[in-house]
């Protein structure tokens, strides 16, 4: 026992973080990582609304060629 104590007295006095399961961040270190965070999920909710409009928009031109082939070849006669 008296080596453990030993060892904790010195890692006191080093001032050594304990290694655990959560990370440690400077508070400087987190306000920059909050603000990468903050703008990766704009920008993939940015791209994700352009990426539906551009889906809707092939959608839309789809049904607007199927459409004007309907239209076209209803006036050809059939022989």
């Amino acid at each position: 026992m008296d080596v453990v104590r030993k060892i904790m007295e010195s890692v006191e006095r080093a001032d050594i973080k304990r290694l655990n399961l959560t990370s440690y961040f400077d508070p400087e270190e987190r306000v920059v990582l909050e603000a990468f965070v903050k703008e990766l999920v704009e920008g993939l909710r940015l791209f994700e609304e352009e990426m539906k409009a551009e889906e809707e928009e092939e959608e839309e031109a789809a049904k607007e060629n199927s459409s004007e082939v309907h239209k076209e070849g209803s006036d050809t006669l059939m022989i």
